[in-house]
């Protein structure tokens, strides 16, 4: 998952760069797209293909709602989860020393 969020990281970025990586990923995707319909006489995706540019901005929309929005959420409470049970890992661990038969608990701050 970590590998993907950081594949598609430029859709979470400022605008301008946004813009400058969804140019050159798309001149990527068209010279993908025009080998795939000239060598491999096959009809290219959508994103890929040269015949459908015009429709660009509506996929990039898509591609944003569908893929990117949902993994990110999914990355951000994975995330919280981590954090939480490194908290409770250390609240445990802290908890292993022992003073007349009584727990004592060490304080530790949790990043």
């Amino acid at each position: 998952m970590l590998m993907t969020a950081s594949d598609i990281a430029a859709s979470s970025k400022p605008w301008q760069v946004q813009k400058r990586v969804a140019r050159l990923v798309t001149a990527e995707f068209i010279v993908q797209g025009d080998k795939e319909r000239q060598q491999l006489h096959i009809q290219p995706q959508a994103l890929m293909d040269r015949e459908r540019q015009h429709e660009l901005p509506q996929l990039q929309i898509r591609w944003i709602a569908d893929i990117c929005l949902p993994l990110y959420k999914v990355w951000v409470q994975t995330r919280y989860n981590c954090n939480l049970m490194k908290a409770t890992y250390i609240y445990t661990y802290t908890r292993t020393h022992t003073k007349n038969n009584t727990s004592v608990l060490t304080v530790v701050l949790v990043e």
